[in-house]
């Protein structure tokens, strides 16, 4: 199990998650278990839940599955997996050039818009060259 850990986290290191189930949590995070070994999900790499403060967040997650991507693995060592960059994946993989994706403008700047995109937890930067009519 750990060879195939391992070999996962070296070829698909940028693409990969896993499903990890939480079996308790303690001041700097989440821990958990992926095929047999022990994992932590640092706090900063805990996604937020609405209307929770982070030690909420953890001790709400106790028991349940949740989706994660490699932060470090180091055999024997420290696994170390990210809530967050699951999720920004997950974002990316439904991101292809061309595709038209709805949201909704949370900053302005001069050099283009903040836009928080529906449906994918993120934002993105809109370049002032990309939109029509001048910002100024």
């Amino acid at each position: 199990r750990v060879s195939q850990l391992f070999e996962l986290g070296a070829t698909d290191a940028e693409c990969l998650t896993l499903t990890v189930h939480v079996h308790g949590y303690n001041g700097g995070g989440l821990l958990t278990s992926v095929m047999g070994l022990e994992a932590f999900v640092p706090n900063q790499h805990i996604s937020r839940r609405p209307g929770l403060q982070r030690a909420e967040t953890a001790a709400a997650l106790v028991g349940t599955d949740i989706e994660v991507a490699p932060l470090q693995l180091e055999p024997f060592e420290n696994i170390r997996l990210s809530e967050t960059r699951a999720v920004a994946l997950r974002a990316h993989a439904q991101l292809a050039p061309g595709r038209v994706v709805h949201g909704r403008v949370r900053h302005l700047t001069d050099y283009g818009a903040f836009v928080a995109l529906d449906g994918l937890n993120m934002d993105a930067l809109l370049h002032v060259s990309a939109i029509s009519g001048a910002m100024t």
